[in-house]
């Protein structure tokens, strides 16, 4: 599983602090988790946005924290990002501190594959569930879990149930959640023509004008 390096420090708490911070071009964030204070630190807020909308939430992440002259090293994930409403950019990240050997929650997109074979078939896809919740040690979380829906047909749906996962993968959706619904074409009727509209409703068809006698 891919693994990446971030620098971050220790920072004074508060709003007013977040702010001054963000203006010299810094994250605030949070870390946090098992046999640990909550901790207010910031990093770079570029490094880190391209290092998590280039690898997603669930890449594991070595964060060093330089404090006082000394600095310490954490096995962390992103477990939360806060955006501005606006312009969208990340402005707050909390990270939780994990153990390699121990399982954590967390969520795995899903991929859809034989969409071709659907199709073929005269069937159209609707994909209702896009990611699922999984139970797994860090080192093992997949990047993505395989739907197979070759083999779907009208009227044929795949659940949660139906998906093959690796092993040391436990998921917590429900099985009987639908990912995808497999449906008939809607068929649309051309509108008559306004000459057959007519004569189909028995109306009159136009007569022509007599010709005028010299």
């Amino acid at each position: 599983m891919q693994q990446i390096e971030l620098t971050a420090r220790k920072r004074e708490a508060g709003k007013n602090a977040a702010k001054r911070l963000r203006r010299k071009g810094l994250l605030p964030a949070v870390l946090y988790g098992k046999d640990i204070e909550s901790l207010p630190i910031a990093l770079d807020a570029r490094e880190f946005t391209r290092a998590y909308e280039s690898t997603g939430r669930n890449v594991l992440i070595t964060l060093t924290i330089e404090e006082d002259g000394e600095a310490s090293k954490h096995t962390v994930m992103v477990k939360e990002v806060q955006r501005h409403p606006l312009r969208r950019e990340i402005i707050h990240a909390d990270f939780h501190r994990i153990s390699l050997e121990d399982k954590i929650t967390t969520v795995v997109p899903l991929a859809l594959a034989g969409e071709e074979q659907v199709e073929k078939a005269g069937g159209i896809l609707q994909h209702q569930l896009w990611e699922i919740e999984v139970k797994v040690l860090p080192t093992e979380i997949p990047e993505a879990i395989t739907a197979d829906v070759s083999e779907l047909r009208v009227g044929d749906n795949l659940t949660v149930g139906g998906l093959t996962v690796p092993e040391g993968v436990e998921v917590l959706t429900p099985p009987e959640e639908v990912i995808v619904s497999v449906v008939a074409p809607r068929v649309v009727e051309e509108a008559p023509e306004a000459g057959e509209e007519a004569a189909e409703e028995g109306a009159p068809e136009a007569e022509e004008a007599p010709e005028e006698e010299e």
